[in-house]
């Protein structure tokens, strides 16, 4: 964009324009954490920050949801997200997340206008973790069959976050216990009773 201005304006403006990119591309910007851990419905804060005056700053949710616009020294609700309350100072740019979701999950982006209308980004890396949880596909109770009758007995989970491993413990006639990890599906000939999964 730089370039195909300068193509119509005058030498001198073409050197300042040069130079104003120069000087802007050397501006640091940074967030603050690079990388974050939260469950769903807690607070977050993101801080994101430049060594020079920015004119105004934006912040980009994973879900393309943005609060843009904001200008040093304002402190407000964003309009586009209510639950993101911003806070920008100088050299600021703060937002507080009242309520993560399972959305926010992904890249936070930082996105600074500074002088010379050249835009710098930075980003932070928001890890949403999910509640343990797991559902059955099916569940059962006492199967009752015969002696030396085979037996397929199944345990499927729709659903395990985070992913788990199937384990069957069998509890023998005699009160020992063995476990088997990771079969799905297991095939017991029935004994004598007393047999227990």
């Amino acid at each position: 964009t730089i370039k195909k201005h300068a193509m119509n304006i005058s030498q001198g403006s073409v050197t300042t324009v040069f130079l104003a990119a120069l000087w802007a591309v050397r501006a640091d910007i940074w967030t603050s954490p690079e990388k974050l851990m939260a469950r769903p419905s807690s607070q977050i804060n993101l801080s994101c920050g430049s060594d020079i005056l920015y004119k105004s700053c934006s912040w980009t949710l994973p879900s393309n949801d943005s609060c843009s616009n904001i200008q040093p020294g304002m402190t407000n609700q964003c309009k586009e997200v209510p639950r993101i309350i911003f806070d920008a100072s100088e050299n600021y740019c703060n937002i507080n997340v009242t309520s993560v979701k399972d959305r926010d999950n992904g890249n936070w982006t930082c996105k600074l206008e500074i002088p010379g209308r050249v835009y710098i980004f930075s980003y932070t890396e928001l890890i949403v973790i999910a509640e343990a949880s797991v559902s059955f596909a099916h569940k059962f109770g006492t199967i009752n069959t015969i002696a030396g009758k085979n037996e397929s007995l199944t345990c499927q989970a729709k659903h395990s976050l985070p992913l788990g491993k199937f384990k069957w413990k069998q509890l023998n006639p005699d009160d020992t216990e063995e476990i088997l990890e990771n079969p799905e599906t297991r095939v017991i000939t029935v004994g004598e009773p007393g047999l227990g999964l």
